[in-house]
């Protein structure tokens, strides 16, 4: 997952937008939210930016980030001379050249790529036009597609329907909780015509998880 930040709240979730219509999961925040909202989840956090020198929130960020226990490499569209950020990119770059570039630098770097979306057999990463589960494709809408990336990403985490609106839903088509309800219902009814067994349950009210062995099993609670 993306997080981006900027001052503009409008700015970040229109990037926001724009990186999950191109099949990535993020999500749109000024510094001050953003802080709270940092965890492993991320994989890259972009701040967008006019100054060299970052204002004190979001320098916290960069350091919240740089933390033992995350490590979330950093970036900054814009003018940015600040330590910490991984690379730079200027303001007008396209979201394509902006993937292919922090990409590039995971990849460089040996951090762990955006865009991956693999769980309990499922395939729905954003490079690739198909969803697989092991060798079966299941035909999901692109929505669809963004709710199972959030349940992969998330696992072994149940996330609740506000939380996947929050994070696999454009915010400028945020939907109503009951709506999760009929995406999932309607997922599952895929899942069982292509592989003969439903793959998301709802779990002791805490949230929507992926059915995995482990769960069948009952070893995780």
């Amino acid at each position: 997952m993306i997080l981006v930040i900027s001052k503009s709240k409008r700015q970040a979730e229109r990037l926001s937008e724009m990186l999950n219509i191109a099949g990535y999961l993020s999500y749109g925040l000024t510094p001050s939210q953003a802080i709270s909202e940092i965890s492993p989840r991320y994989r890259a956090v972009v701040i967008i930016t006019d100054t060299q020198a970052l204002p004190a929130p979001f320098s916290s960020v960069i350091s919240a980030c740089s933390a033992p226990a995350l490590k979330i490499p950093v970036f900054a569209i814009g003018e940015c001379a600040e330590p910490g950020v991984a690379e730079v990119f200027h303001a007008g770059v396209s979201v394509s050249s902006l993937l292919k570039g922090i990409i590039r630098y995971l990849v460089i770097n040996e951090k762990p790529i955006i865009g991956k979306y693999k769980c309990a057999g499922f395939d729905a990463s954003a490079d690739s036009a198909r969803v697989m589960y092991f060798d079966k494709e299941i035909r999901l809408t692109k929505t669809e597609k963004m709710i199972l990336r959030f349940l992969t990403r998330s696992y072994p985490l149940p996330v609740t329907a506000d939380k996947i609106i929050k994070n696999a839903i454009r915010p400028s088509r945020s939907p109503e909780p009951s709506s999760i309800r009929t995406h999932i219902s309607m997922m599952n009814k895929k899942f069982k015509a292509a592989i003969g067994r439903q793959m998301i349950e709802f779990c002791d009210k805490e949230g929507y998880i992926i059915i995995t062995p482990e769960r069948k099993k009952g070893i995780l609670k």
